[in-house]
């Protein structure tokens, strides 16, 4: 009897797979943390996982370990690991998993990429700057510090500066606060003098991280300011034919004090922008949250739907200026146009130290928009603190603008040149007058006397 023999192949029939992984998404450069591998297996015995990892990080125990598996296939590894270089390993680490199927021997795996991100710790740095090295006691000078965190990890700051006597250090800006990762925080004093003299600034940075900076000193040179115009006028003399008499007019000495404010110096405002929607018909209110922007909120009225944000920046060297000009501002558009605007209301403040420096009152400050000339907009004041004087302007569209106090007249000085004039020809013609009364007055009395002699004499 001959005996068939037979091959039978034998399939695996159990399996193993990765069910989760638990890992932070983010943890600090030089800090600890765990990574637990987590599986479910069928029909599957001596279970056991590994990590392949990024240079930049490290976990024990190294290489491979077993995972034990309960009654239903489910069972967990965990590596103790540390974070030693700073960097993004998202999907950089490789679990993987490895076990044995139960009835037939053959070899089960799976895998699994994972990862996170190591934050490198707050490193604080600054730079300064200063608008202006030389001035005038009647001028000012902006110094401006740029504080940058080139960590991912925010951290506090405190800023203290060094302001010389005799020199006055302003500004609206706050001086401490947080300071996110990867990003600066900008703090611009105004510099004004008492008396000239040379001066030398600096400010010293305190951050929470521990850090300490001295930041880069500015000189500053301060002169004297010439704000006296003296003009004398003075009338002269007429003699008469026949006497001595002297009319003459006083001499009048007028002295006039004027003090105009400067170019506004760079830093005053910040670069800003906001972000809103509104539909067609509706307000879009842009808000500005910078405590040292000196537009404060945006209102426009929506012709057409609006979805889209404004960006406000200081203009330093506009192509005309006006007199006594607080700040030269652009407002730019993105996402719409002035096309979709009807109207808009601009919010701003103005420093009284600014306006008591320069003489100039409240409620002279209005907001001007740049088309073909300088157009004054219909300007209210609505109210003041202790540092600032707070405006509303309507505006019909969104472009150039300036805030400044009320232009002098063009013809101010054409009429007050007028007026001296016609004095003079007033003096004139009253000496003319007095000339022409008394020679006819002495040829009269000439007359009479040759009329009496020859009545005497024919009589």
């Amino acid at each position: 009897m001959a005996l068939l023999a037979m091959s039978t192949t034998v399939f695996a029939t159990g399996s193993i797979s990765i069910s989760g992984v638990t890992i932070p998404s983010s943890v600090n450069q030089g800090d600890s943390f765990s990574i637990t591998v987590s599986v479910s297996s069928s029909t599957a015995s001596s279970a056991s996982g590994t990590l392949t990892l990024p240079n930049g990080l490290s976990c024990t125990p190294s290489g491979s370990q077993p995972i034990s598996l309960d009654a239903s296939g489910a069972g967990s590894a965990t590596w103790s690991c540390t974070a030693d270089v700073a960097g993004d390993y998202s999907n950089r680490i490789t679990a993987s998993v490895a076990a044995s199927d139960s009835g037939t021997g053959a070899s089960l795996s799976d895998t699994e990429q994972t990862g996170l991100s190591v934050l490198s710790p707050a490193s604080l740095s600054v730079s300064t700057s200063i608008s202006s090295s030389s001035m005038t006691t009647t001028q000012s000078s902006t110094y401006t510090l740029v504080i940058s965190n080139s960590g991912d990890i925010s951290t506090t700051y405190s800023l203290a500066v060094s302001c010389p006597t005799n020199l006055v250090c302003t500004t609206s800006a706050s001086t401490s606060g947080t300071i996110s990762g990867s990003s600066i925080a900008t703090v611009a004093y105004s510099l004004s003098a008492v008396t000239s003299g040379s001066y030398t600034v600096g400010a010293t940075i305190t951050g929470g991280n521990g850090q300490s900076i001295t930041a880069t000193s500015k000189s500053l040179t301060v002169t004297a300011a010439a704000t006296t115009a003296t003009t004398t006028a003075a009338g002269g003399a007429a003699t008469a034919a026949t006497t001595a008499t002297t009319s003459a007019t006083t001499a009048t000495t007028a002295t006039t004090t004027t003090t105009t404010a400067p170019l506004p110096p760079a830093g005053l405002q910040p670069t800003v922008a906001s972000s809103t929607s509104a539909p067609a018909g509706g307000t879009a209110v842009f808000t500005i949250v910078d405590a040292s922007s000196k537009i404060q909120e945006i209102s426009v009225g929506a012709k057409n739907a609006i979805t889209g944000s404004v960006s406000v920046s200081q203009v330093l060297t506009p192509t005309s200026t006006l007199t006594n000009a607080y700040l030269y501002l652009e407002v730019k558009t993105t996402s719409f146009t002035d096309t979709d605007v009807s109207n808009a209301s601009i919010k701003f403040k103005v420093e009284k130290s600014w306006l008591t420096q320069y003489n100039i009152s409240a409620n002279s400050i209005s907001l001007y928009r740049r088309t073909t000339g300088w157009d004054k907009l219909s300007t209210t004041k609505l109210s003041d603190d202790a540092t600032y004087v707070y405006y509303s302007a309507a505006s019909p569209g969104l472009s150039l603008f300036a805030i400044a106090a009320e232009q002098p007249s063009p013809f101010g000085n054409l009429f007050g040149s007028l007026t001296g004039t016609i004095t003079y020809i007033i003096i004139g013609i009253v000496v003319v007058a007095v000339i022409v009364f008394m020679l006819l007055f002495r040829t009269k009395k000439g007359q009479i006397r040759r009329w009496d002699k020859l009545k005497d004499k024919w009589g």
